[in-house]
């Protein structure tokens, strides 16, 4: 696709960007945006919620380039040739898992086929092949790393910090609470142990309220069953005893002491997302990501990250300032809903390792240099990486 430069022209060329409601997907549209406004572009970014929004501005402003922020769902999308839009069309994938149903399948060979793909790591590249979807390139996500650095060297408030929505995926009663993908509820349970075994310290967990409404009174009723499921590795099991007291291990809408360690925040609600690096670690539990953006975040602002060995970290994550988690096990689990469903592969780490990092974190045994951690994320910058459409353009 090439495109004579705005520079050249007295009146800026339009771009469209469909993009998914999900966050962190929004949040890779403005980034993008933001390039190509530096380009000379005029600029619309709409969600699919809102999707009738893109086809009345194809109609109004005949954009020439329509970029697809794309999780492998059933979605609407633009495609050169159809509703009136003459232009090029990219699309940009989070792949977490492979589409499960008949007809997901068929739409994102539909819209691989109508064009231009790149996935945001190996991991998404290699799960859209699964289902025969040629991907063009790879180009990795991007943080603002400069506006990140506003926090760099902020003192710590808590000992340690998560970010990312509680979201089991299968059915929207919970039954299947220990089936987030970001492992909350075993996390919570590595925090609730190291809480009953004499260990002081204080975590904010940025996430959604149904922590609290299903995982929360589901596990401190069901721990030891569910630490022995084979989702969680079947020589796995971690047992505590619960009191009546124990679900204000939570410290809602006020700060943590004592009796009360875990901080709950929902996510979504910060004004800047250096806000959410507010622990001396971040620790995340994550089982399964087609990128994950939020170690990378952490490290820009100097903080030091103990993450899962995921593929797409193996791939991403520097080195410097991280400890992966060995993995113990995988599993496949259909995750989603509907026909809206993710054949994913769920990374189980080992969780006595957990368990000795946070007690090494709590107890302040894990030494770093924020200057280097926030150096080696430098080039994650979305300056950088999404000069891609740039040059492509």
């Amino acid at each position: 696709m090439r495109l004579k430069s705005p520079c050249f022209l007295k009146t800026p060329m339009h771009a469209l960007i469909l993009t998914s409601p999900a966050t962190s997907i929004k949040q890779q549209s403005r980034y993008i945006a933001q390039v190509l406004i530096g380009a000379g572009w005029n600029v619309y970014v709409v969600d699919y919620n809102n999707a009738y929004l893109a086809y009345r501005y194809v109609s109004l402003y005949d954009p020439k380039l329509a970029i697809n922020m794309m999780d492998p769902f059933v979605l609407p999308y633009v495609t050169k040739g159809v509703n009136g839009f003459s232009g090029e069309s990219i699309t940009y994938y989070t792949a977490d898992g492979v589409p499960y149903t008949d007809l997901a399948r068929q739409h994102v060979r539909q819209v691989c086929r109508s064009t231009y793909v790149i996935a945001n790591s190996a991991y998404s590249k290699a799960n859209l092949e699964v289902i025969d979807c040629h991907v063009n390139e790879v180009v990795p996500n991007g943080i603002d790393w400069v506006g990140l650095g506003r926090f760099f060297n902020s003192v710590p408030k808590y000992n340690l910090a998560s970010v990312g929505y509680y979201n089991p995926g299968l059915n929207e009663y919970g039954s299947n609470w220990w089936g987030d993908r970001k492992g909350y509820p075993a996390l919570v349970g590595l925090l609730y142990r190291l809480w009953r075994m004499g260990y002081r310290y204080t975590a904010h967990l940025h996430t959604g309220p149904d922590l609290l409404t299903r995982a929360f009174k589901a596990f401190t009723n069901q721990v030891s069953k569910v630490f022995s499921e084979p989702v969680l590795g079947a020589n796995v099991s971690i047992s505590v005893v619960r009191t009546d007291v124990d679900y204000h291990f939570f410290a809602v809408n006020k700060e943590p002491d004592g009796e009360h360690p875990v901080k709950i925040t929902f996510a979504g609600g910060a004004k800047d997302i250096g806000e959410y690096y507010d622990g001396e670690y971040y620790v995340t539990n994550s089982y399964v990501e087609g990128f994950g953006l939020t170690p990378f975040e952490a490290l820009a602002v100097g903080r030091y990250a103990i993450v899962n060995d995921l593929p797409t970290w193996r791939e991403f994550l520097p080195s410097t300032c991280v400890t992966r988690v060995t993995i113990h096990a995988v599993k496949d689990y259909v995750w989603g809903f509907g026909v809206n469903k993710l054949l994913m592969r769920f990374h189980i780490p080992d969780f006595y390792k957990w368990e000795d990092l946070l007690i090494r974190a709590v107890s302040h045994e894990m030494k770093y240099d924020p200057v280097i951690c926030r150096e080696s994320v430098r080039e994650f910058d979305y300056r950088l990486t999404y000069e891609w459409f740039r040059k492509k353009l």
